[in-house]
């Protein structure tokens, strides 16, 4: 299907050439054929960037194992972890899940998934679940980075980290959009991004159009790109000291 994002990628996709070029993270090891950062932020503070979640290599099962040795690699002898989605505009759920299944300690229901019909009227469409890893979960602190770039799978599994213990979200608020919309193609040439599901996390709280707020504000800016600067990143590191 075609890849719809409704939010305004313009800082997302400068963070996104940035962290490729090697200005805001020189340290950093692109993976996954252009997806993937990772780097050693010293101090057993490591970091793991998502250019979009999927698309890691030729084949769909060839990508989560991409994903699952970056996790693997990631969280050895790290003592904490960064896990950045502000760049990360598309990519597939079962990736989202895939990643999260690495932080919680009993079976969970992120969300449940409705879609809305012609009258207006909504019907379950599946149920959006993680399962915990066999070693269990990562027992350090977790930052998430979140942006107005994080949405689709990104901004579902960010509401799957959101509210577990040692996690914490940094940035600005998400998309709203943590479900990938209905495509339409307009006259003009644009395609329009309209939500036909509706997204309940276990809270009850519908998130379509709701973005996740983070527990720290740290805004992005394309100066702050342009200039080597990651307010975010710092505040990460802030919190992680000590």
């Amino acid at each position: 299907g075609t890849a719809v994002s409704f939010v305004d990628s313009g800082v997302a996709s400068d963070l996104a050439a940035a962290l490729i070029g090697g200005t805001l993270l020189p340290e950093a090891t692109v993976a996954g054929e252009g997806g993937l950062v990772i780097a050693d932020l010293g101090e057993g503070v490591h970091y793991l960037g998502f250019l979009r979640l999927g698309g890691f290599a030729g084949n769909s099962e060839d990508s989560q194992r991409v994903v699952a040795a970056a996790l693997d690699h990631s969280l050895d002898g790290a003592r904490d972890l960064v896990i950045d989605l502000r760049a990360t505009t598309t990519g597939a759920e079962t990736e989202a899940l895939l990643v999260a299944t690495r932080f919680v300690s009993a079976r969970t229901v992120v969300a449940t998934t409705e879609a809305r019909l012609a009258d207006g009227s909504t019907v379950p469409a599946g149920e959006s679940v993680v399962n915990p890893m066999p070693g269990g979960a990562f027992a350090g602190r977790v930052v998430v980075l979140v942006g107005p770039g994080t949405s689709g799978p990104a901004e579902l599994l960010a509401l799957a980290l959101a509210p577990l213990p040692g996690v914490t979200i940094v940035g600005e608020p998400t998309a709203g959009s943590p479900h990938s919309p209905l495509a339409r193609s307009l006259p003009n040439g644009w395609v329009l991004g309209i939500p036909n599901t509706e997204v309940i996390t276990a809270d009850g709280i519908k998130r379509v159009g709701l973005p996740l707020q983070p527990d720290v504000i740290a805004a992005l800016t394309a100066s702050d790109v342009a200039a080597g600067r990651d307010p975010g990143l710092l505040a990460a590191r802030a919190l992680l000291e000590g």
